[in-house]
């Protein structure tokens, strides 16, 4: 048996009693609830229990489920979690304006569909080269403004255009990839590989004219491009008349939300994080470090402000922890958390212990649990309802909550 001799192997005994204490204290206080915890006027019930392999959020009532392992299938469950649209596809995507795009293998095939509330399809003959996911979580599968992107073969290569909920080409099939449509523009690329992107309406009309190396989708009226190669280029934004609104200085950024932006600097030879203004002006200073995997974090929306706070990485001498600033750039919620997700209906998620087998619960916006740490992982609440996943790697099962 090894003997504890020094202060510093005491204190991480100590934390680790402490997390497994509280982690028991949180399993209890659930249970004798009744999976109901409140606290003043917020109620979160545990509405549908874990049984699925993978879930969207919950769009127009419905959420995609897929169920089974090997060869998952996907369905649309209500609120209640009954099956409203039996699990039959290959992927599905998230309702608007009550239709969803769809994937089922026929006779060997892998077919595309536009799936109706009342089971009803229109199939769609087209290829597909990838699939993107977007910072709020949705994917090119998903129809925005009544248009998903699909694609054809043309001399052995991909070619992108857009088709609309009956299965009718609205946008021709001549472009090398497009971005799925926001506030009523979708970025296309032109020329080939090493071509440029511009901007189209949804009848394809070109609005902005290709010239960027890269280019996103818009968010309050600014969309994030790249100018110079993938490596080297540097990031700016355009307003919707493609006019250059902040000047293209930033190896990385993020998109505006409530007015700002996320934006890497270098501060003291390190590489840091700031909030910009619509006027390209640092208003919250670069004091923040973000060495997590960028892609997956602004997909669950860190560093982007929502109800009026940001989650944000600090690091000190020895981990990094994550807490929420607010539009000023003060530490309103102190950094303590493994992993933080952005504010969505009051709540975020946020992760305690380590980034590997830490506990995720929610916090409220004054960083008090309403949802206790019990779950490997979760999603955002999205129509009242958030994914909560039980379990790990091949025994991971999700289900949802919901805020009342």
């Amino acid at each position: 048996m090894k003997l504890i001799t020094n202060n510093t192997e005491w204190k991480k005994v100590i934390s680790i009693l402490l997390v497994a204490f509280f982690l028991i204290a949180c399993e209890k206080k659930n249970e004798s609830s009744s999976n109901n915890l409140a606290n003043n006027v917020i109620t979160i019930t545990k509405k549908i229990e874990p049984q699925f392999k993978y879930v969207k959020n919950f769009t127009e009532g419905l959420a995609a489920v897929c169920v089974g392992n090997e060869e998952c299938k996907w369905g649309y469950i209500d609120r209640d979690g009954k099956f409203v649209i039996n699990p039959k596809f290959s992927s599905a995507g998230n309702f608007e304006n009550g239709y969803a795009y769809v994937r089922f293998i026929k006779e060997g095939v892998s077919t595309k569909a536009m799936l109706n509330k009342k089971n009803e399809l229109t199939l769609i003959n087209s290829s597909s080269k990838f699939v993107r996911i977007y910072e709020d979580g949705l994917t090119d599968n998903d129809i925005s403004f009544g248009l998903v992107p699909f694609a054809r073969l043309v001399d052995g290569k991909t070619q992108f255009g857009f088709v609309d909920t009956k299965g009718i080409v609205k946008i021709e099939q001549i472009y090398t990839a497009v971005e799925r449509f926001t506030e009523g523009m979708a970025a296309v690329k032109v020329g080939g590989e090493k071509g440029k992107w511009g901007y189209v309406d949804i009848n394809g009309k070109m609005l902005i004219e290709p010239q960027f190396q890269f280019a996103y989708g818009f968010s309050e009226g600014m969309a994030k491009i790249q100018i110079g190669n993938y490596e080297e280029g540097l990031n700016g934004y355009i307003d919707t008349k493609g006019q250059v609104a902040v000047t293209p200085k930033f190896k990385n950024a993020n998109n505006f939300y409530e007015g700002l932006a996320a934006v890497e600097v270098t501060k003291d030879g390190t590489k840091k994080w700031g909030f910009i203004n619509k006027s390209g002006e640092l208003v919250i200073d670069a004091d923040f470090e973000f060495r997590t995997n960028e892609f997956s974090y602004f997909s669950n929306r860190a560093m982007v402000f929502s109800d009026g706070l940001a989650a944000v990485q600090v690091f000190g001498k020895q981990e990094n922890r994550w807490g929420y600033i607010d539009k000023s750039g003060q530490m309103i919620i102190e950094p303590q958390f493994a992993e933080a997700k952005g504010f969505s209906d009051g709540l975020a998620g946020v992760r305690i212990g380590n980034a590997v087998d830490g506990k995720w619960g929610f916090i409220d916006k004054k960083g008090k649990f309403i949802v206790n740490p019990i779950y490997d992982d979760v999603q955002q609440f999205k129509e009242g309802m958030a994914a909560v996943q039980s379990g790990k790697d091949k025994e991971a099962v999700w289900g949802f909550i919901e805020k009342q």
